[in-house]
């Protein structure tokens, strides 16, 4: 037997919901109620207040039962507090007195250093007659006095006895000529030409420097440490001296003079 198809299946399943729907009784809606308007004139907006009712009796309410109802009606009113007093203003404070003003002191003027006089030039000695011409930068009056030391190494009661022959001033004035050859100064300088610097140096037989050279004398003042810088440095490179024959080693005290060293510069 041949089975019905899904179509078949379909077509009667849809044909049976359709007569359902037909057999089905479904609710009708009402029909809206019908209103009849009844026209309304107005005589008068004033309204007319009620008569009082035939038995007055039945109005009259007991005075207990009408004060609970007020009580339960009307809601509790809290009383206003007063008003808080303004606060009182202070008294003013009197103003506290103004302070004289400190007098401020006066000024000590310092006082100005009063300017060094420039040393005086020593004048220039008087040359004595000799064949060699001393150098005009050395001072041969203190060169030919023998030095403090020297004396004190003389044994007492043999004064010259077994002592080596000195240097004569010609001879210490050539030795100090190759030293100022070798000082190198500015003489533009202000108070340059003033200064004299004194040293002590002792030379040996072969013309080397065994002691010093030292200054014997030392003075402040930018000046004087420039010049006397270099005089060391000219003593040490003169060195070694071309010193005499039959010279000794000895102690030689030279003061060199910057107006005579730059006389002929």
């Amino acid at each position: 037997m041949r089975r019905p198809g899904i179509a078949t299946i379909g077509s009667v399943g849809l044909h049976a919901a359709v007569v359902a729907l037909a057999l089905f009784p479904w609710p009708r809606s009402a029909p809206p109620p019908m209103v009849s308007s009844v026209p309304i004139s107005i005589i008068s907006s004033e309204q007319v207040a009620a008569a009082p009712a035939d038995n007055p009796s039945d109005e009259l309410i007991d005075e207990a039962a009408l004060d609970d109802l007020e009580a339960e009606i009307l809601p509790e009113v809290e009383p206003t507090p007063p008003a808080p007093t303004p606060p009182q203003p202070a008294p003013p404070q009197p103003a506290p007195p103004e302070k004289a003003p400190t007098p401020r002191p006066n000024p000590t003027p310092t006082p100005r250093p009063s300017p060094t006089p420039p040393e005086k030039a020593r004048p220039a000695p008087t040359p004595r007659p000799s064949q060699n011409r001393p150098d005009p930068g050395l001072d041969l009056d203190s060169l030919s006095q023998p030095t403090p030391r020297q004396q004190a190494q003389r044994p007492t009661g043999q004064s010259g006895a077994g002592q080596a022959p000195r240097a004569t001033g010609s001879q210490i004035a050539d030795l100090g000529g190759q030293v100022t050859r070798h000082w190198i100064l500015n003489c533009d300088v202000d108070g340059m030409r003033d200064l004299s610097i004194p040293v002590r140096v002792t030379i040996t037989s072969t013309g080397r420097i065994s002691a010093g050279p030292t200054l014997t004398e030392r003075r402040a003042g930018a000046t004087w440490q420039t010049a006397s810088e270099a005089m060391l440095r000219a003593i040490r490179a003169a060195e070694p001296f071309d010193v005499p024959s039959g010279f000794e080693t000895q102690e030689i005290n030279f003061r060199f003079r910057a107006d005579q060293a730059c006389a002929n510069r």
